[in-house]
């Protein structure tokens, strides 16, 4: 009794209700059909046979054998929304199992023939990228068969597209604080893509539009850290330094402002000292010396004449 609850309970999990098989038959005899119609690359005929080839296992050892069948079958005729939750229910029935590893492979790379575009619903991205990490970090002779850094590379990828996406949303919406989280989000969890220095970049122009350079500054050192070659190092630099420029220029006086803008426009400009220096006339700045001359001039003429009164007295 409770293995046929234990089958009705598969069956209803796959395919939502169970299907009118013939009990006349043994599993095998199904299974050997299925086998032979998909070597023929009749897939979808020979999952058909594995379903019935399912109900009559006599063990859960020969029960797992056929399901991973039927869902390899579905799996190769590219009927991957069909496969994926017959692999699931594989690895939840037979988790820890040696053949669980194959399983968790096709059902990863049933998700990943599943991703859509970034500005589309990216949970098969999501399941794919669960599932490829699992391969990677249990099973690593699968690795390099399957590709699977690659293809988690693509999925990261994808995902980090599609926050920004998102980002843009929000800056066209007109939301900052949303648009800078989504920013961070890239940041911080996919920094190995393509996305990693633009993310950045924004991050730091909007830290700056709110005055926060020292959190600005610290993006930008992240970035240089973990990727100097990177062609937004050099553009979030220039960001800083014009803020810097500006935050500087912003409070001196106005004639140095004017005398800057002069500079930047290639013209000379005279200092304070100098414009002061040429409007005083040469005379003037000699008027102390002359004046003492022309005393002693004026002193001498009258010696000489108490002289000569002296003499005739």
């Amino acid at each position: 009794m409770a293995r046929f609850l234990y089958i009705l309970l598969i069956i209803f999990a796959l395919y939502g209700c169970a299907k009118e098989v013939e009990l006349d038959k043994p599993a095998s005899y199904y299974e050997e059909m299925g086998d032979s119609l998909a070597s023929e690359g009749k897939f979808v005929k020979a999952a058909e046979r594995y379903e019935q080839a399912l109900v009559r296992a006599e063990s859960p050892e020969y029960a797992a054998t056929i399901q991973l069948a039927l869902a390899d079958s579905y799996f190769l005729a590219g009927k991957y929304i069909d496969a994926i939750p017959v692999y699931e229910v594989y690895l939840e029935v037979y988790q820890g199992w040696e053949s669980a590893k194959l399983a968790t492979v096709r059902v990863g790379l049933a998700y990943f023939n599943l991703v859509r575009y970034a500005s589309q619903d990216q949970t098969n991205t999501e399941r794919a990228l669960f599932y490829l990490e699992e391969v990677k970090n249990k099973y690593p002779d699968l690795v390099e068969e399957y590709d699977v850094d690659l293809r988690i590379q693509l999925l990261r990828e994808r995902l980090a597209k599609k926050e920004m996406q998102i980002a843009f949303y929000y800056a066209r919406i007109l939301e900052p604080e949303s648009e800078i989280l989504r920013y961070k989000y890239v940041v911080t969890h996919y920094s190995d893509t393509i996305y990693y220095g633009e993310a950045v970049y924004k991050v730091v122009k909007l830290l700056l539009k709110k005055d926060e350079l020292d959190e600005a500054e610290y993006y930008l050192l992240k970035l240089i850290s973990d990727d100097k070659e990177n062609k937004y190092v050099e553009k979030t630099q220039e960001l800083i330094y014009k803020y810097i420029d500006k935050k500087i220029y912003r409070y001196i006086d106005k004639k140095e402002k004017e005398r800057l803008k002069a500079l930047k426009d290639g013209k000379s400009v005279k200092s304070d000292e100098n414009e002061n220096m040429e409007e005083k006339p040469e005379e003037t700045l000699n008027e102390p010396e002359t004046e003492v001359n022309q005393q002693e001039n004026q002193e001498q003429p009258a010696q000489e004449e108490n002289n000569i009164h002296n003499n005739q007295d």
